[in-house]
């Protein structure tokens, strides 16, 4: 235990094979003893990023074959440290674990990793596809209030509306904050307004307009164009 705990907390570019030495012995060592696995987790959990480890997978598969396993990453989730709870949620996510949902809700400015494990995405950062979370009026209140706030950027801006292109019509309480971004993010926008529009004809109207204002710009004008055409 001493020597897999030591291995795990090795520090540096040049200790990344202590570390991925580490992670393999933590699996023999749990698989063995599985009494050791809650020990083990939050240290599993600060080398999730730490690329060549296979960290997650060897925690996901924990989480499948011990539900006290499971218990602890909602624990570890919920809790004060915002960066292992971070990670553990993002786990949770990726899991599709129905609890991560209210979490995410709660937290959703302070747990980013978590945010962006709700996507799966090509090498290139281009998103491949949405996980399913499902359109929970707490998550979909924050995710709403977390799109206009002035910190969020292009990546995040990406996963958030993410998330409303996902839910479509269900998120239709969004619009508002949705056309308050157009111009902050004029090619990713236009598209989620299409798709969350859809069947909502009570802002059909206003979003046209919107997007029709939208071609004559510089930048987004052809995604406008597109979404128009969408609708259409």
């Amino acid at each position: 235990m001493e020597v897999v705990t030591a291995a795990l907390r090795a520090e540096g570019e040049d200790r990344a094979d202590a570390r991925k030495e580490g992670v393999w012995g933590a699996g023999k060592l749990g698989e063995h003893r599985p009494e050791v696995r809650l020990r083990l987790l939050p240290l599993l959990l600060t080398l999730v990023d730490d690329p060549g480890t296979a960290t997650e997978r060897l925690v996901n598969a924990w989480r499948k074959n011990d539900d006290v396993i499971e218990r602890e990453l909602v624990r570890l989730a919920s809790g004060d440290d915002d960066v292992l709870a971070d990670r553990a949620l993002s786990v949770l996510i990726a899991a599709d674990v129905p609890e991560a949902t209210s979490l995410l809700a709660r937290h959703l400015s302070d747990r980013p990793r978590a945010l962006a494990a709700t996507v799966v995405s090509e090498a290139a950062g281009r998103i491949r596809y949405v996980r399913p979370l499902a359109c929970d009026p707490a998550l979909l209140e924050a995710v709403r209030a977390r799109l206009v706030s002035d910190g969020v950027g292009e990546e995040e801006s990406a996963y958030l509306l993410g998330l409303f292109a996902h839910w479509g019509p269900k998120a239709g309480s969004a619009i508002p904050e949705l056309l308050a971004v157009l111009p902050r993010f004029p090619r990713r926008v236009p598209e989620v307004l299409a798709s969350v529009v859809a069947g909502v004809e009570e802002y059909r109207e206003v979003v046209v307009d919107a997007l029709e204002a939208a071609i004559g710009r510089p930048e987004g004008g052809e995604d406008a164009a597109a979404a128009l055409r969408r609708l259409a």
